[in-house]
């Protein structure tokens, strides 16, 4: 069997395994350079992809 070292989450106090990016439990990042990555991601406005469906849209109304 193989043993897997833990941590303790510092939101909740849960252990959890080393490897764990983020609380089974509570759902917090245990590594704080990871929240922060994550966080200025979130903040990056989404890209919006454009497309013309033109010839698709109108073929399928008139039939």
């Amino acid at each position: 069997m193989v043993r897997v070292e833990q941590t303790t989450c510092p939101s909740c106090g849960t252990n959890v395994p080393q490897n764990c990016v983020r609380c089974r439990d509570c759902g917090e990042f245990l590594r704080a350079e990871i929240a922060e990555h994550y966080s200025e991601i979130k903040k990056r406005p989404s890209r919006v992809i454009h497309s013309d469906v033109g010839e698709a849209t109108n073929s399928s109304q008139s039939r």
